[in-house]
């Protein structure tokens, strides 16, 4: 493995951190033995480890006072870490998910998880009640100044508070030690760089391609003759005249100006509708068109649409270019568009690999594609190093991932009511994420269950999902680029 491939040791904890945290345990575990001599006669044997009964009720309190300083000092170190956010909540009316392993439906975390963060919160609590009730029951110093009710009720918070303590430390045990430690999806990010890659950019040296190879896998699975298989194969073939093409495209990279623009007004750099198209996009309509119709597996009317667009006027694939950008569907050419549609993707692939993530700004309206301001096609939780276990949102047109928060809808930002639907027996690789708010359901694709995914090649090849979607009454929250049909 070379260098630039190798992952990045990650630090969970430092040096001073582990010795604090074993500085804890051990005055925890004098302050729970010294504890048990003074609650009950049957345990006063373990006093000999103190010296004897005088020392034990001398000693407990002191052990007990250096515990909570020291912790006091980690927990400064930790504190902002366990504050509980949105997706905690979400985390845990999604508990039957964390009982079952399943986290592909769990949202991202931070550095600890909803049930770390409520465990530290617990343990915060009860030596916050051991510190106010121990003064008052600390016999050489402060229980005369009390009455003996509230020392009595004060002796009976010490007990239960000490009780749940000792519970919550087991617990801690239990799953430091004894379960298998897996960090889950947003805890190595969080540790390494405390960052969440906004912005995943297309790399047009394998774009297509990857694509290609995906659609021709997908083809495979249906038989020749089999309506879907073809189409998957022809659009492998499209693929692979798409790589071709952008090896050889250059597309101008936005203005210094355009890009102050769009991070003034928080618009996509790039907007589909908007941005002046350079007149040699229409080349490649030309030379997609003639790869296609060279190709065996194309049928005869798919040569006559390819026909017609390599014959048509310059004015009449504008303007059939801005009806596809515009999503307005009684305008399109359905038989010409996929080819087109095709062309344009080579375009703004090609414009978008020339930006730089941080030349992206963050848009108001988190479903739309912050480079050209398309609709998603689908979305895809990431499994390689930086991006692991997040979820984005992949653009139709340029290809530009972006990061939107798991169990959320991509349609209307909704958190609640959100649902996963797959294929019964499938490798669950791809779902559908659906909404009771907004009725909507795009497909999400899981790059652990296979690593070959592909958002625009997977949601074409999963038509079934569709006819079960529509079936349970929801809609798509967006079409297939490379599948279009009259309204």
């Amino acid at each position: 493995m070379s260098p630039s491939d190798a992952r990045p040791t990650v630090v969970r904890y430092t040096a001073g951190e582990r010795t604090t945290h074993w500085l804890i345990a051990l005055a925890f575990v004098l302050a729970a033995l010294s504890g048990l001599v003074l609650f009950h006669p049957a345990l006063f044997w373990l006093s000999v480890f103190f010296g004897g009964g005088p020392w034990t009720r001398i000693l407990h309190p002191f052990i007990g006072l250096f515990m909570l300083i020291v912790f006091l000092s980690f927990a400064a170190t930790v504190w902002d870490d366990n504050r509980m956010q949105p997706a905690d909540w979400q985390w845990l009316r999604r508990w039957r998910d964390v009982v079952n392993n399943r986290e592909e439906q769990l949202p991202e975390v931070g550095r600890y998880n909803a049930g770390q963060k409520l465990l530290f919160l617990v343990i915060v609590a009860c030596l916050a009640g051991l510190l106010l009730s121990g003064l008052v029951i600390w016999r050489a110093y402060f229980s005369s100044y009390f009455a003996i009710g509230l020392i009595r009720f004060a002796s009976l918070l010490h007990a239960v508070c000490a009780f749940v303590l000792i519970c919550a430390i087991l617990v801690h045990i239990y799953a430091a030690s004894l379960m298998p430690r897996i960090l889950e999806p947003g805890q190595i990010e969080a540790l390494a760089q405390r960052s969440i890659p906004r912005i995943r950019l297309p790399d047009r040296a394998e774009f297509f391609a990857a694509r290609g190879r995906r659609l021709r896998q997908l083809g495979e699975t249906g038989a020749p003759g089999h309506t879907i298989g073809d189409y998957l194969r022809l659009m492998a073939v499209v693929a692979d005249a798409q790589q071709l093409a952008i090896r050889s495209f250059d597309a101008p990279a936005p203005a210094a100006h355009e890009l102050v623009r769009s991070h003034t007004h928080r618009m996509p750099v790039i907007h589909a509708s908007s941005w002046p198209r350079a007149r040699n996009w229409r080349e490649l309509v030309t030379q997609l068109c003639g790869a296609v119709s060279a190709a065996q597996e194309a049928p005869a009317g798919v040569r006559i649409a390819c026909e017609r667009l390599q014959s048509a006027r310059p004015e009449e694939l504008e303007a059939q270019a801005d009806a596809l950008l515009d999503a307005r569907t009684d305008a399109i050419d359905v038989g010409g568009a996929p080819f087109l549609m095709a062309a344009l993707q080579v375009y703004w692939v090609a414009l978008a690999s020339r930006l730089l993530p941080d030349q992206v700004p963050g848009l108001e309206i988190p479903g739309l594609c912050p480079v050209c301001g398309t609709l998603p096609v689908a979305s895809i939780v990431r499994a390689e190093a930086r991006s692991e276990g997040y979820r984005f949102l992949h653009c139709a047109l340029c290809g530009t991932e972006w990061h939107l928060v798991r169990i959320t809808c991509s349609q209307c930002q909704s958190t609640a009511d959100i649902a996963y639907h797959s294929i019964e027996g499938d490798s669950g690789a791809i779902r559908a994420e659906s909404c009771d708010q907004c009725h909507t359901y795009r497909k999400i694709l899981y790059q652990e269950k296979d690593t070959n995914v592909d958002p625009v090649a997977d949601d074409l090849g999963s038509l079934a999902l569709d006819l079960l979607m529509s079936e349970a009454g929801y809609h798509r929250g967006s079409g297939n680029p490379l599948l279009w049909h009259r309204p």
